[in-house]
């Protein structure tokens, strides 16, 4: 995922009525995108496969 697709989606979700703040928060960790996030979300989907394959 690249810089600005994570920008993107993040505004997205934060969209969201009652809960967007609290999802934007959680994922991506703080006031804005970051190369933390990145990595954070990386980890996550490689995470998720493995999940969903085993």
């Amino acid at each position: 995922m690249s810089y600005w697709a994570a920008t993107v989606l993040t505004s997205i979700l934060q969209r969201i009525p009652v809960v967007g703040g609290s999802l934007y928060n959680f994922i991506v960790g703080g006031f804005g995108v970051t190369n933390v996030t990145l990595v954070r979300v990386f980890s996550a989907h490689v995470c998720l496969a493995f999940v969903i394959i085993g």
